[in-house]
């Protein structure tokens, strides 16, 4: 199989490569499972059948056969379990590769959109699409684990401001997306079982709880009570004692279990189900701990995982082992035959105590670092799967942003039109004017959304960009709502309202607004705008505003250095509208409304 660094510019062929390498071992699996399948008849027939003929010899010449036939049959049992893994593992690949090559080609619906993050009252999510159908996150999404998804959307959803810990997580993604083979082998162990929501807060609430048998009596009596079952058992079996005292005695080792069956309950119910979990939980953890980490952030997780006691990895898997031995009580003959020779429920529990005790402190921790590695192979995926993005640098000039052949993520580099975007400093404004459909609100969004990836410490879609980190809020995609009886300009005034308490606060913000007041008539419109632009310029507000009134742009005369005016515009060409999606200098000169109406037949 070739290595990945030689598809590192060529993410498609390193998909291609891949898909190709696991069909092969997983038709070689399943060629060898239908032997193995066949196999294991022929055992078993032949078994029986020199069994029967046994019975014409001896005793022993039956449980030689017998013996021996089942040994064979329960290794091919084990051999076949053992690739069925190995094949389901295969087929994980296959599915993890092809779903890459369909996200390079613009198809990310396979992919988890982070929906339940989405709130349309936040700054700038609604406004960029960052989650929800065809959004940032389910581009970039790759979590394998809850933790990690929610430490992703976190990341997007609160832009990071302190630029030594943005450069380390630019760090740690620049080197995870030179281990694609590392963020897939993690990603295929994190399909093995899916979480709840609700798992990570149970397993933190449980480490947390206090012990309930701790207490040396307890643990004393049901060792003398193990002690007591096993020896009536034995003077059964001997035939010293009768099975009616067998069945009487059931009252000593139920009745004390009995006694603590509410607390039982109460701990199974929070651990049920988890055993596979942990199991998982354990590949991940391992995954970090062997993987050979150069950069400062991803060294740091990885020493985090180390304590007073085990690593994670195998800390969780005998956590695992514990919690299936406690599972046993989900088959009730089991589980009957267990609690009564060993009080094997109480044992669990105590096991279970034992294991929070030793390692209390330290799985809040492991499970931060499992989050965060998580949350970063995410971002260094989106970077392997855009060879031509670029890590931006902390500016030190004080210019908010400074970027060149600036182009939106979700946009496929084949239609994609990439444009420069500027802020120099505080208390600047560039005013976009242009018509409809050429390419203003896009560009508000391409600025947004290249930001937020910034401060999360990801790539963006630039060849060159400079930013100081700063909160976004933005006035996009404003809607009305019927059920809080608003209409479309008030809940615009409640969104600038909100911008304008912001920056009383003190705030320093980046601000990109589309169509200010475009819920009122003309002229109430174009000097409320005009009021608002010039009350921005007193606080530490900056960014971008798209308009179709071409008199917002006249404020760059009054207000030199502070306002700057570009433009996207249309032109007409034997008789229709082209776009060329690039920025200019200076106010719009040509608008389009009136041309298209008359072009579809609205107006003569």
């Amino acid at each position: 199989m070739l290595s990945a660094g030689i598809f590192y510019n060529d993410p498609a062929g390193y998909y291609s490569n891949r898909i190709a390498h696991f069909e092969a071992q997983a038709g070689k699996l399943r060629k060898r499972l239908k032997i193995l399948a066949f196999l294991r008849l022929m055992i078993f027939l032949v078994t029986v059948i020199l069994a029967f003929v046994a019975t014409r010899w001896d005793m022993t010449a039956i449980v030689i056969i017998s013996v021996t036939g089942l040994a064979a049959f329960l290794f091919t049992v084990v051999r076949y379990i053992s690739l069925q893994r190995l094949l389901r593992r295969d087929e994980t690949m296959i599915s993890i590769n092809t779903n890459e090559l369909k996200s390079l080609a613009g198809d990310h619906s396979m992919f988890d959109a982070g929906a339940e993050f989405d709130d349309p009252e936040h700054p700038f999510a609604a406004d960029l699409d960052i989650f929800g159908s065809h959004g940032l996150f389910q581009c970039i999404n790759r979590s394998a684990t809850h933790t990690g998804k929610e430490c992703l959307a976190r990341w997007l959803a609160h832009p990071e401001q302190n630029p030594a810990t943005i450069r380390q997580r630019q760090e740690a993604v620049g080197e995870l997306a030179q281990k694609p083979d590392f963020r897939q082998d993690f990603l295929a162990t994190g399909f093995v079982v899916k979480e709840l929501p609700t798992d990570k807060d149970e397993l933190l609430a449980w480490i947390g709880e206090p012990a309930a048998f701790s207490h040396r009596k307890v643990i004393r009596t049901i060792a003398g009570i193990n002690t007591l079952t096993l020896t009536v058992v034995a003077l059964v079996i001997a035939g010293v004692i009768s099975p009616t005292w067998l069945i009487l005695y059931l009252a000593v080792p139920f009745g004390f279990t009995g006694l603590y069956l509410k607390t039982i309950n109460k701990k199974y119910q929070v651990l049920s189900g988890k055993a596979g979990l942990m199991k998982k939980f354990s590949g991940l953890f391992t995954w970090i701990e062997k993987e050979p980490f150069t950069s400062d952030r991803m060294k740091n997780l990885q020493s985090a995982l180390n304590g007073k006691n085990r690593l994670p990895g195998e800390a969780t898997r005998d956590l695992s082992a514990i919690l299936d031995a406690f599972d046993a009580r989900n088959n009730m003959l089991l589980a009957f035959l267990l609690n009564f020779l060993f009080l094997w429920d109480l044992i669990q529990v105590i096991r279970t105590e034992r294991w929070q005790a030793r390692y209390r402190e330290e799985l809040p921790r492991w499970l931060k670092v499992l989050a965060e590695t998580d949350a970063v192979c995410s971002l260094a995926n989106f970077h392997f799967n855009h060879p031509e993005s670029i890590f931006p640098g902390i500016s030190e000039d004080h210019a908010l942003l400074k970027a060149e052949e600036l182009g939106h993520p979700l946009i496929a580099s084949s239609e994609r039109v990439n444009n420069p975007a500027r802020i120099d400093g505080h208390r600047h404004f560039t005013i976009i004017t242009g018509a409809n459909m050429a390419g203003k609100s896009t560009y508000l969004r391409t600025v947004g959304v290249n930001l937020v990836m910034a401060m999360a410490g990801s790539a963006v879609i630039a060849k060159e960009m400079q930013f100081l980190p700063a909160e976004i809020v933005t006035s996009i995609r404003t809607k009305d709502s019927l059920q809080k009886n608003e209409s479309y300009f008030y809940a615009e005034l409640k969104r600038l309202k909100y911008i304008i308490e912001r920056l009383q606060q003190g705030e320093k913000l980046i601000i990109l607004l589309d169509e200010i007041l475009k819920g009122t008539n003309s002229r109430d419109k174009q000097s409320g705008s005009i009021a608002l632009v010039e009350k921005l310029l007193k606080y530490e507000a900056s960014g971008f505003i798209a308009t179709h009134d071409l008199a917002l742009g006249e404020l760059e005369k009054s207000h030199p250095g502070n306002i700057t005016n570009k433009s996207f515009e249309v032109v007409i060409e034997n008789d229709a509208l082209v776009f060329d999606y690039k920025l200019k200098d200076g106010i719009a000169r040509q608008m389009n409304a009136t041309f298209l109406m008359k072009k579809m037949g609205i107006t003569d």
